[in-house]
């Protein structure tokens, strides 16, 4: 018996450490575009983005005066030309547009307000596929050059735990309950 109950904690212990050691949590995150600025006229959005890591799940949350402002989700031409005649995805305009990053691939967002995306309202990010979602993560490029807009100062981080769980340990402590229960029999 006890042989037995040796031979089941050898196999646990190095199964016990793989988990623990190649678990990575996720959780998504949301973002306020342009952080306490929003997404206005003189935010540097470029130099936003670049603070971060963007992942699928996580959402953008583009605050505006309604009415003011627009959100255009465009394809990369439009974004470069900041032409919307064509290669428009959709439109958003509540002034508090909450856009989720369901793929791994890089999205363009304009403001089609006259002038305002030669003004530098626009952003390039890049979704990465998270851990859970399982393949290799999507690299960041070099963002495609951009007409100067004002320097802002660093924008602090704004990336808020959307998760609701308190901490990301509760899936490594069941998976090891339920092992030492079907490892040792109880």
């Amino acid at each position: 018996m006890a042989s037995l109950l040796a031979s089941k904690l050898q196999l646990l212990l190095p199964l016990t450490l793989l988990l623990l050691f190649t678990y990575q949590p996720t959780t998504a995150r949301e973002y306020r575009v342009g952080g306490d600025d929003g997404w206005d006229i003189g935010v540097n959005y470029l130099s936003w983005s670049e603070q971060y890591r963007f992942s699928t799940g996580d959402v953008l949350v583009f605050s505006y005066v309604k009415g003011q402002h627009n959100v255009y989700h465009v394809m990369e031409e439009a974004f470069r030309s900041c032409n919307t005649t064509k290669g428009v995805i959709k439109t958003y305009a509540s002034g508090n547009d909450r856009i989720e990053l369901s793929n791994a691939t890089t999205l363009y967002f304009i403001c089609n307000i006259k002038g305002h995306c030669q003004g530098g309202m626009r952003l390039r990010i890049t979704a990465e596929r998270t851990a859970a979602s399982g393949g290799a993560p999507t690299l960041l490029s070099s963002p495609p050059p951009m007409s100067p807009s004002p320097s802002q100062p660093s924008v602090p981080p704004h990336g808020n735990d959307v998760s609701g769980g308190a901490s990301g340990i509760w899936v490594p402590t069941l998976m090891l309950t339920l092992i030492f229960h079907v490892m040792l029999g109880f």
